[in-house]
This record gives C-alpha cells, structure tokens and sequence, in this order.
C-alpha cells in the first residue's frame, strides 16, 4: 500500500527543493512557517481535556451507581442521573471512559437484526 503524502511531507519537498535552487528567502521562511503549523503533534500518550474530564464524571457514576444500588445501566440513564451529563454523547463518552478505566463491562443486547443495545455492568 501506497505512503498518504500529506501537507506536511508536501510543504517539506518544496522547501527543500526551493533552498537548493536559491530560490527567494522570504518565499522558503513563509513556508517554513506553514510546515511547522502542519507538523504533527507527538503527544506521547497525553490525554486530551476532555478524557480526563471524562475519566473524572466515569468515576463519580460509580459512586452513583453504588449509592442507588444499581447494578446495570444504559446511556440514558447516565444523562439522567449524573450530574454534568446532560446529552446522550456525553454519556456515552463517559461510559466509554469507565468501560476503557475497567470500571464497567459492556455487552451488546440485539434487539433485532438492525437494531442493538449497549448495556453497562458493574465491574468487580
């Protein structure tokens, strides 16, 4: 399979060939600055903002869960009763998180062949 060339590796060879051809300094420093704007980021494993927040909300449905002695839960149930959860993808994100932390189990209940739903169990 073929390598992507992508904007980064692009911008690269048309610097390099512009310095070897003395081409002019101003037009090779503008895209110099381009290339370092598409350079990838190494995060080296970082979780982004938004999974530690995540993580953070994945451990207090625990504590609810444990308070109200549920046991098994689907999304909905997350965005009515955790508080900071107020939409269906954020609940699912959270679930995701606690699921990813080892905190729950997932399993899938097919309701028909088009047709599936994620159930959440305590983990022990």
């Amino acid at each position: 399979m073929a390598t992507k060339l992508t904007y980064f590796a692009a911008l690269d060879s048309a610097i390099n060939f512009l310095k070897a051809n003395d081409f002019d300094p101003e037009v090779v420093e503008r895209l110099e600055t381009l290339k370092a704007q598409k350079a990838t980021k190494a995060k080296t494993g970082a979780k982004s903002k938004a999974r530690v927040e995540n993580e953070k909300i994945a451990q207090l449905l625990i504590d609810t869960m444990k308070a109200e002695n549920v046991t098994e839960i689907r999304a909905a149930w997350v965005r009515e009763n955790v508080p900071g959860v107020n939409t269906s993808p954020k609940a699912v994100a959270v679930l995701n998180a606690a699921t990813d932390l080892g905190l729950l189990t997932k399993s899938v209940v097919e309701k028909s062949p088009t047709r599936r739903e994620f159930v959440f169990t305590l983990a022990n």
